[in-house]
């Protein structure tokens, strides 16, 4: 069987999945974006996709040239399924749906600040606010883009607090999420305790629910931590 035509695989414990964020996260480097046109972008996407790449980020079309590139590529791209970021808010996940209503297979990536300094700093939220967030969006995205197809990620998961932290995704899983994305957004996590916060994290959903981890490079520890995450739990690294 081919794995990649499926969105949420029933059997996956034989293998990781490799979800590549370069035309999403990558791009956002410094003179990237004004040098990524949407025929680079489409040449990008397809040459990933050609190399078995299991879901492709494609964009952020709460921008529009974003949002241009990602129809570009929907309509044009395929062989991996294709996944766009979005907030958390109808409007939001409503544009992601049109931006790839022509892929051939699609899914969401919701995601919302949750640690302390986030909350405070980014979304002037407070944890219980974040709760009620967290289940209407994830709920709503699962009425539009249909079950098995929305990720959720907690932004700044790593210097989470890990209880509330576990309580967030929860109520994500609750409201729809078939993939659970854990972020060490500021590069602080250290192997050891990011390896345990998967485990924690596995060891609660178990086979269920998919984990996915997104380790960034700040202190140069962004693949070990995507190996310690592989080792405990964690199906998919972006």
């Amino acid at each position: 069987m081919d794995t990649r035509s499926l969105i949420l695989p029933s059997s996956y414990n034989e293998r990781a999945y490799v979800f590549d964020t370069t035309l999403r996260d990558g791009i956002q480097s410094p003179g990237a974006s004004e040098l990524m046109t949407t025929k680079k972008a489409v040449q990008i996407a397809q040459a990933l996709a050609d190399a078995q790449v299991d879901y492709l980020e494609i964009g952020f079309p709460g921008r529009l040239h974003s949002m241009r590139r990602v129809e570009a590529i929907a309509k044009e791209v395929t062989g991996a399924t294709l996944c766009v970021l979005s907030f958390m808010d109808e409007r939001s996940i409503l544009n992601a749906h049109q931006s790839l209503w022509k892929a051939n297979r699609s899914m969401v990536q919701l995601f919302i600040p949750t640690s302390e300094i986030h909350m405070e700093e980014k979304t002037h939220m407070k944890p219980d606010q974040v709760l009620r967030f967290v289940e209407k969006g994830v709920s709503f995205a699962v009425k539009i883009f249909g079950k098995g197809k929305v990720a959720f990620g907690a932004e700044d998961a790593s210097r989470s607090d890990k209880d509330f932290l576990e309580e967030v995704y929860e109520v994500a899983v609750e409201a729809g999420a078939r993939i659970i994305t854990v972020p060490d957004t500021v590069g602080y996590a250290v192997p050891e305790e990011f390896g345990k916060l998967i485990s924690r994290l596995h060891g609660k959903f178990g086979d269920g629910v998919m984990i996915s981890v997104h380790c960034h490079n700040d202190l140069g520890l962004g693949v070990a931590n995507t190996l310690a995450g592989l080792k405990n739990g964690a199906r998919i690294f972006q």
